[in-house]
């Protein structure tokens, strides 16, 4: 096909240069094109070379200035601090919660469970599991990766709680200097180091935060720590990355441009409403530029014009002068197109709909709120299962190990099936969501169970609730007989 392709244009080619050269060099030209691709062309404005580096060469060049203009957008900037709050309320919320799901030889949920449950609420009020959640999402958030050292403090079992605990540690604290082949025979890449197989053995941590006031990182140790006590959590986009990229990566610039543009009009704005008046003359005031005579020998005499203007003053004017006022158009017609144009933006790299972004709701329909809330929590969800797969559940099983180790709780919970129940969200219509509910359990392709997860709610513990509630009543007689039944 590409033989025919190509005799064929050297043929009409040959034949329009008879009479005009110059369009058969353009008849080539275009029909090159045909024969790749538009986005991979550098003719005219699309002259972009992007890297073709592997991810760690981008990240290891870019990253220290990504997480700083990251961090310092959360501080500063009102919008981008509201989205990641927004994020950590929607996705932590109360916090991700075990129920253990053990069961006796005859299927029924074994009395352990309560006792894991219990044990691990003890070490959760202690070690506050939720903060330690929602500081996660932010640092992956903001940061792109966060490191979780795992630790035991024999001190804790004399409190009678599981002795596991947890720092949490930016990456700022890797050793980047740690970087290729080891005296072990092992690879290290900015801090991690991997075996033979490419999994990652150990992490070098420095000793104390390169960035802390009045300490010098040359100054700092390094701590080689075995992977086995290390969670390191951060999703990645390569299959050549072995560090975290800030999420707000895509939308950095954005937001910097934005704020720029709002501090400069606030500026323009700040000096439209100084009123400013000019005075404009055509004859010479030399010595007074308010309109006194030049070299009037009364200095005290009172100048012909006012630097200020009074209520109800009545101002006679120099001959040759007039009175000019200072205008301004900022801010202009274009601003707010400009602000929400970069909002808008801005809260598709954040995973959020504009109107939950900006908390501008002017255009927004009931319809369209709700089915962008819908692919919004599916966002949220997706976030939930990473906070499960690469905190939770690691946390899980060495709490588990080590509460068997210790004695607080029997060494056949070491592999319990665990579940973890998320945080919902309330129903956007009540009354239409529970009659769909309804009409899902009738049609037998839903459970209770679900609906109450998707509600944030702990089905057994709406059970158990309801039980108690309907034994109270009958105590006091007041359930109905047919309720009783």
């Amino acid at each position: 096909m590409k033989k025919k392709h190509d005799t064929w244009t050297r043929t009409m080619a040959a034949v329009i240069g008879l009479l005009a050269p110059a369009s058969a060099i353009s008849f080539v030209r275009s029909r090159e094109q045909l024969r790749r691709y538009t986005g991979a062309s550098m003719a005219g404005h699309n002259r972009v070379r992007p890297s073709r580096r592997s991810a760690d060469a981008i990240i290891s060049r870019d990253n220290a200035m990504l997480v700083a203009r990251a961090r310092d957008l959360v501080r500063n900037n009102v919008v981008v601090a509201g989205a990641i709050r927004k994020i950590t309320n929607n996705v932590i919320h109360t916090g991700i919660k075990p129920q253990a799901q053990i069961r006796d030889k005859g299927g029924k949920p074994s009395p352990i469970n309560q006792d894991i449950e219990r044990t691990w609420k003890t070490w959760d009020m202690s070690n506050e599991f939720r903060q330690v959640q929602e500081l996660v999402l932010r640092h992956w958030w903001i940061d792109g990766e966060v490191i979780v050292h795992l630790w035991i403090d024999q001190a804790r079992l004399d409190e009678g709680v599981c002795p596991l605990r947890m720092t949490i540690l930016e990456q700022d604290m890797l050793d980047n200097t740690v970087h290729g082949t080891l005296s072990n025979g092992n690879t290290a890449k900015h801090g991690i180091e991997f075996d033979a197989k490419s999994d990652p053995v150990a992490y070098h941590i420095l000793t104390t935060h390169p960035g802390d006031t009045g300490i010098l990182s040359l100054g700092t140790d390094t701590k080689r720590i075995e992977a086995r006590d290390i969670l390191h959590i951060f999703v990645p986009e390569r299959a050549s990355q072995t560090r975290g990229v800030s999420l707000m990566a895509p939308v950095i610039q954005e937001m910097a441009d934005l704020s720029e543009y709002q501090v400069n009009e606030r500026i323009a704005a700040r000096l439209a409403s100084a009123f400013g008046i000019f005075v404009k003359s055509t004859t010479d005031l030399q010595g007074n530029a308010l309109g006194g005579i030049a070299g009037d020998a009364d200095e005290s005499a009172e100048p012909e014009m006012s630097d200020y203007i009074e209520p109800g003053r009545i101002q006679y004017l120099p001959q040759g002068t007039e009175i000019q006022t200072a205008k301004s158009d900022r801010p202009g017609t274009t601003y707010e197109p400009y602000v929400k144009t970069s909002l808008k933006e801005a809260s598709v790299g954040f995973g959020l709909r504009y109107g939950n972004f900006s908390h501008d709701y002017a255009d927004s329909s009931y319809s369209s709120e709700r089915a962008g809330a819908l692919d919004e929590r599916r966002g949220w969800i997706g976030q939930q299962r990473v906070i499960i797969d690469k905190l939770c559940m690691p946390v899980m099983r060495r709490f588990l190990e080590v509460a068997a180790a210790s004695g607080l709780l029997p060494t056949v919970v070491i592999s319990a099936p665990i579940i973890w129940q998320t945080p919902g969200w309330p129903w956007t219509d009540p009354t239409k969501d529970s009659k769909a509910a309804q009409m899902e359990l009738d049609l037998h392709v839903t459970t209770h169970r679900k609906i109450a997860a998707a509600r944030g709610d702990d089905w057994d513990d709406v059970v158990e609730q309801l039980a108690r509630e309907k034994q109270i009543l009958k105590e006091h007689g007041l359930l109905e007989e047919n309720e009783n039944e």
